[in-house]
């Protein structure tokens, strides 16, 4: 299976991070992303193509959103009319020096964007003022710097107390490829970020908070309405639930690429976020979250982003969140269906990609501006959508990424005796449509003819190999009609690998079938009683061979009986003159060995006959064949419950007819026939 595909990535304007890094193939998420793929079937090249490409376009797509959420704020929030109220020139001196300590400990002159401590203070828009700062009624309101070279101690911010946004972002580091050290360093004066009591909006990147929040980060709670922390060294997850969970006035948060340190773990977010009622846009990316049902009351909830996580089982309820617009749960281990309530919704962006999702999809409407729909990398087949994908292909969604998916099944090994019949099947689970198409392939070539979901064929000496099976669907063609992803869907199944084995050799020395003491065995056997007449035996009108048994004797050392004989009698239908003995019986753990005896209680001239008389573990099953000695061919094959499927081959060898042997009768389950045209005059 080759990659052929592009991946076309759209998230929201909340994000918080950065321009694109080379991949580190050896840090956690890359690690977690790789395995997952494996599980699908992947091969490496195909793997780090896809994390590469889709690493690029992911990086490619939120500078862009960054640089549009700072065109958008430069636009919401221009420089401001000198206040009525004030004739200052200036902002205050204490606040100022604040300015100077950002400039001077974060490596102000490397960033080139026009502060000058010898003109006064004036709200900046990119080409006049101090560019990232906002002043009003002669106090700083808002701080904005996106920089490439914003490095170092964090200064005392304690001063600026009228700040209202503080936003610094490194942009020199990558959430999805190599990470540097942390841009603004371990610093005690975070902790005066928690006494800027009139902060609604703060947003930091690549900050190391060395494993915590500053505890007073709990007096934000008083007016924060956005928080978003990017690689921000975190792992102490009971922060989330003490200081997070009572920031009751939230409507946006974004944690990403936090909870990854060596003393971090998979976690669940807390039940205090059910408090958190104005919340809007919820976004954990590369993150260790395993749950989020906690937040699937939140009414006011239109964006859930919870991308690269450790989220497993099935989607939690989340018919009461009416609002919700995009829902990204991509590179997760999600198992289930996609619930049908989601019919009902109307999203902008739907992503679900690279988890373990099977099953129908529901009707799904797809709208807005960017709208998309990404399913791709799950276990869907054909028939999971085939009913509403040309709705889905339409132009009036901007990208629908629905292939590749898994491999079907289950990676297989048949280890098959010479001339035993063998099935290989594609979609064992019956998933499959009738407008699905089928080819089977050996050693990565085409078999000829062989078309069909299943393929069956007698083991030989050639029959070696690992096989594959290809499908693909034409009624519609799965093929892209978007100009930003154009490929069919082909789904493959896992690898079967068949080994073929000659029939094993007669018992010379049966010496070491050894019962364990103490362990619970099951004995089954067939017995046939005739009457003999002297040149021929005749059968019996009967309906039970009810004389005929098996009997199991324990022994002590030197031969002494233990207790009673354990008498096994004939249960069950006479099928084709043949009745079934099975019974239990555990080992006694004082004994020393064990006799087996056939007994006929019949008076002359009745004989019995006993066959595949059998003894194995309770807790186990047993499979057992019957092979012509003079061909090598595989006569018989008694499954778990001693019941028997006979082969017949005509004279050339060929297999002609399979009968299996049930509780009612002998049935054909199986009949072929063939001939060979006369040619001549």
């Amino acid at each position: 299976m080759k990659l052929k595909f592009k991946l076309v990535i759209i998230f929201s304007l909340l994000f918080c991070f950065s321009v694109e890094g080379q991949q580190d193939t050896t840090n956690y998420f890359y690690q977690r992303k790789y395995k997952r793929l494996k599980d699908k079937g992947l091969v490496d090249s195909e793997i780090k193509k896809y994390i590469k490409e889709s690493d690029s376009l992911n990086t490619v797509y939120f500078n862009q959103e960054l640089e549009r959420e700072a065109i958008k704020f430069r636009t919401n929030n221009p420089a401001p009319l000198p206040s009525s109220s004030s004739n200052c020139i200036d902002i205050p001196t204490e606040e100022k020096a604040v300015l100077l300590a950002i400039y001077d400990n974060l490596n102000g002159p490397a960033w080139a964007t026009g502060w000058d401590f010898n003109q006064p203070v004036t709200s900046g828009n990119g080409t006049s003022g101090w560019t990232g700062v906002i002043v009003n009624n002669c106090h700083v309101e808002s701080i904005s710097i996106y920089n490439t070279s914003l490095t170092g101690p964090l200064p005392d911010l304690s001063n600026l107390t009228y700040l209202t946004q503080l936003k610094l972002v490194n942009n020199s580091n990558s959430i999805f490829g190599n990470s540097s050290s942390f841009a603004i360093n371990s610093s005690s004066a975070f902790y005066s970020i928690g006494n800027l009591s009139n902060l609604e909006y703060l947003l930091i990147q690549s900050a190391d908070f060395n494993g915590s929040l500053p505890v007073n980060f709990i007096n934000l709670a008083q007016k924060i309405k956005s928080f978003l922390l990017t690689d921000c060294n975190l792992n102490n997850v009971s922060q989330l639930s003490n200081i997070i969970g009572a920031y009751t006035k939230l409507e946006n948060l974004c944690l990403t690429k936090n909870f990854i340190g060596p003393n971090s773990y998979d976690f669940a977010l807390p039940q205090s976020f059910n408090n958190l009622i104005n919340l809007k846009t919820i976004q954990i990316i590369n993150s260790r979250i395993n749950d989020f049902s906690s937040i699937t009351n939140l009414s006011n909830l239109s964006q859930i982003q919870f991308i690269e996580n450790s989220i497993s089982g099935n989607l939690p309820n989340m018919s009461n969140l009416t609002s919700l617009k995009v829902f990204m749960v991509s590179d997760n281990l999600i198992t289930g269906n996609i619930p049908s309530y989601f019919q009902s919704f109307s999203f902008n962006s739907f992503r679900i990609s690279n988890n373990y999702i099977n099953g129908t999809i529901p009707p799904l409407n797809i709208t807005g501006s960017y709208n998309d729909l990404q399913i791709f990398y799950n276990k869907f087949r054909f028939k999971d959508f085939v009913n509403d994908f040309n709705t889905y292909n339409s132009s009036n969604i901007s990208a629908f990424g629905y292939s590749p998916q898994a491999k079907t099944d289950n990676i297989e090994t048949i280890n098959a005796p010479l001339g035993q019949p063998i099935t290989l099947t594609m979609c064992e689970d019956g998933n499959d449509h009738l407008d699905d198409s089928y080819q089977w392939y050996k050693n990565g070539s085409l078999i000829v003819g062989a078309q069909s979901r299943q393929y069956t064929f007698t083991a030989s000496t050639a029959s070696a190999g690992v096989y594959h099976c290809r499908s693909k669907h034409f009624n519609p063609p799965m093929t892209n009609n978007s100009t930003n992803v154009n490929k069919n869907l082909t789904l493959y199944r896992n690898d079967i690998t068949v080994n073929v084995v000659n029939a094993p050799p007669p018992c010379v020395d049966c010496t070491s079938f050894d019962l364990l003491l103490g362990k619970k065995y099951i004995i089954t056997g067939w017995v046939n009683a005739m009457k003999d007449n002297g040149s021929d035996y005749e059968k019996l009108n009967v309906f039970d061979y009810d004389k005929a048994k098996i009997a199991v004797t324990f022994l002590a050392v030197g031969g002494s009986v233990i207790g009673s004989p354990l008498i096994f009698t004939t249960s069950g239908e006479i099928i084709d003159g043949w009745q079934k003995i099975s019974g239990e019986f555990v080992m006694p753990n004082n004994i020393d060995d064990i006799k087996i005896e056939l007994v006929n209680n019949y008076s002359s001239p009745i004989s019995t006959f006993f066959d595949d008389i059998r003894v194995h573990p309770v807790e186990g099953n047993m499979k057992s064949f019957v092979y012509d000695q003079a061909t090598q061919k595989l006569m018989a094959e008694l499954d778990e419950n001693n019941y028997a499927t006979f082969y017949e081959y005509d004279k050339e060898g060929g297999l002609v007819r399979v009968k299996k042997e049930t509780e009612k009768g002998i049935n054909t389950i199986q009949e072929t026939r063939s001939s060979t045209k006369k040619t001549g005059n």
